[in-house]
């Protein structure tokens, strides 16, 4: 019964469960994923195919840029990285907005 909490070895394996039980934790301990939390049954997954067919479309995407990509520079004016008197000291406290900030608000550094 899959939905069973705990299995009785005897009534799984039989006479030689001390043997197969031995073998089955000889082999988890081989396998590196045997040591990861399982996922809960509620929980939504893609198929076996599914991951698949996205890990071969990433490893495609990933071998058509690597082999387009190029290591360029770029010239950014130093006015837009820095703003003059932002290292001077200033009374931040009484500026301070009386709502908290949301996504897409400016601040100045």
């Amino acid at each position: 019964n899959p939905t069973e909490k705990e299995y009785d070895a005897y009534r799984t394996f039989g006479n030689r469960c001390n043997n197969t039980l031995r073998t089955v934790r000889d082999y988890l301990d081989k396998v590196e994923t045997a040591r990861l939390p399982r996922i809960p049954l509620s929980t939504d997954a893609l198929s076996l195919r599914a991951v698949g067919v996205v890990e071969k479309a990433a490893a495609d995407r990933a071998k058509v840029t690597a082999a387009h990509a190029a290591e360029r520079t770029l010239l950014v004016p130093a006015h837009c990285l820095y703003r003059e008197g932002s290292t001077a000291p200033t009374d931040i406290a009484g500026a301070a907005p009386s709502s908290p900030p949301v996504l897409g608000d400016r601040v100045a550094n």
